[in-house]
């Protein structure tokens, strides 16, 4: 009877061991491939900083379409303008990669890709013939291509993202923390004012223009007064905006302007300074792609400068002025 009591108490705790070894297996793979959590916690799920997955996106798509980067502010909100219109007329998905500083003052809604170096940059390339003239044929290289495309070039004309002009507007919504120093900013100058004021924004660019060789014109002062002149006899009530990298010249050029108040706006951010202008009613531009993104989006009258490019410079090719301003903007010398 001992014996037989003996031989069943070993095979009970033979049994007990292995119970217990499994029991020890299960919660060492629980806690493997199961996070840390406690029931006084809150699940959560880590969300990368995409619209879509990178995969659906950037690499088995093959119907994305890019903006090139190249330069400043202007010249990225041509390239992401033209390539949102020719997006939408081919049927692509734009993209925009997370490192583009346009997104740091822009609401755009193009999805957002990875950085620019592991996507853009390693899609086919398409390209116009010219950087500032119209090429209607990019449509169909761009949708014969069953790749995801790159656009190259600057793509500075209005053409390409006329038709969806409202839309282009709501893409380039100026983020709140900009919009805000631009409207203290244009309060603060109209503090004691009536409430009926005509802003007109100025932007003059000289600069770089200065040293530059490629063909530029830089305008003059009997311009900038002439257009002040064409506003003053059409507006009430008006008070002009001046926004430069030149602003000693401004000074000196406007000083002897009559019967115009004119204030002069220098914050070293462009962006800001942007925000200021397109806040404005009006626009009076001169050279570049800022003055001219600051009156479309601001709307109302535009005054340019009418030859922007000197004659038989290497630039002069790259422009078709018809395709470069707007047909219902004011042009003078």
């Amino acid at each position: 009877m001992l014996q037989y009591n003996y031989i069943l108490w070993r095979m009970l705790r033979k049994q007990a061991l292995l119970a217990t070894v499994l029991l020890l297996s299960v919660v060492i793979v629980i806690n493997i491939i199961t996070p840390s959590w406690s029931p006084t916690q809150t699940r959560t799920v880590a969300m990368q900083p995409m619209d879509v997955p990178k995969e659906l996106l950037w690499k088995s798509d093959n119907n994305l379409l890019c903006p090139e980067k190249r330069r400043r502010l202007g010249n990225l909100m041509f390239e992401y303008a033209s390539a949102y219109g020719i997006a939408r007329e081919v049927d692509k998905t734009l993209v925009i990669p997370v490192d583009d500083t346009i997104r740091d003052v822009f609401k755009l809604t193009a999805h957002v890709i990875p950085e620019r170096s592991n996507t853009c940059l390693t899609f086919e390339q398409r390209w116009p013939e010219f950087g500032a003239v119209y090429d209607n044929r990019i449509y169909d290289e761009v949708n014969d291509t069953k790749q995801n495309i790159v656009l190259i070039s600057y793509f500075q004309s209005w053409k390409y993202f006329e038709k969806y002009k409202n839309y282009i507007k709501k893409e380039f919504t100026i983020k709140e923390n900009i919009a805000a120093q631009a409207h203290a900013i244009l309060q603060n100058i109209s503090r004691g004012l009536h409430n009926h004021l005509t802003f007109i924004g100025i932007h003059v660019r000289r600069g770089d223009l200065l040293f530059n060789e490629v063909g530029y014109n830089i305008v003059t002062g009997d311009y900038l007064r002439k257009a002040i002149g064409l506003f003053e006899s059409k507006y009430r009530d008006t008070i002009y905006i001046v926004c430069s990298d030149g602003m000693t010249w401004a000074r000196v050029e406007l000083s002897n302007v009559r019967n115009a108040k004119i204030e002069f706006v220098l914050t070293d951010k462009a962006e800001v300074d942007f925000a200021v202008l397109v806040a404005c009613n009006h626009t009076i531009m001169t050279v570049g792609t800022f003055g001219w993104w600051a009156g479309y989006l601001a709307g109302g009258d535009v005054i340019y400068y009418k030859y922007p490019i000197k004659n038989n410079s290497g630039l002069a090719p790259e422009y078709d002025y018809t395709d470069f301003f707007p047909a219902y903007w004011i042009g003078l010398e």
